[in-house]
């Protein structure tokens, strides 16, 4: 157990020094109306499900939609176009809504009373975020079917680009590098005594802030 925390303490630390401290976004000012990230391989039925799904979830009824595609996964998730391609398959969405204050918030929300997010964590989608310059939103994830969650981090990212406010791109490849090595940690040490994917990701957080 010891031992565990110690290395949980040495990969944290190993992470901040690759992701930095985040530049924040210092645009303050709360949107009009939410963004919904929308996957382009759901069908109408689908989409209609995720939207509806999302805005319940988010209490809100307005908002804006946006869709995300192969070419979103790669000019956001990997630029050289190694792990995405733009025909590349989206099913996972996002509802995104930028507030005043509050901090990161997310939830994956269950399609249909099933969670369908394979991969990535509430945490890790919160680190990605503040990795990525994010400061203050409520991000809300779900999928029609099951699904690592990729196309959803991709939209947060588009949902900040549409209202005017675009995100570093080198501290966004450092955070798509985190998610791949969190979730790559937590899937290894899954059923192990003493771990959890939350005692890491707050772990790397707070090397962030120190």
């Amino acid at each position: 157990m010891k031992k565990l925390i110690k290395w949980l303490g040495l990969a944290a630390a190993g992470l901040a020094l690759i992701t930095a401290v985040p530049q924040i976004v210092r645009a303050d000012d709360a949107w009009t109306q939410p963004v919904a990230t929308l996957g382009s391989s759901l069908t109408t039925d689908q989409k209609n499900g995720t939207l509806s799904t999302l805005q319940n979830a988010a209490g809100v009824s307005n908002a804006t939609q946006l869709t995300v595609n192969g070419a979103t996964l790669v000019k956001y998730l990997n630029p050289s176009g190694s792990s995405f391609t733009e025909s590349s398959g989206v099913w996972s969405s996002a509802l995104v809504q930028k507030t005043n204050n509050g901090g990161i918030n997310v939830t994956i929300v269950p399609y249909n009373g099933t969670n369908n997010i394979t991969t990535i964590t509430a945490d890790q989608y919160r680190n990605a975020a503040l990795t990525a310059g994010v400061s203050n939103a409520n991000l809300y994830i779900t999928s029609a079917v099951k699904i690592d969650g990729s196309g959803a981090l991709a939209g947060v990212y588009a949902a900040f680009a549409q209202n005017g406010e675009n995100l570093n791109n080198q501290q966004i490849n450092a955070a798509q590098q985190e998610v791949n090595t969190l979730s790559s940690i937590t899937q290894a040490n899954k059923g192990k005594d003493g771990y959890t994917d939350k005692q890491l990701n707050n772990a790397v957080a707070g090397a962030k802030q120190q």
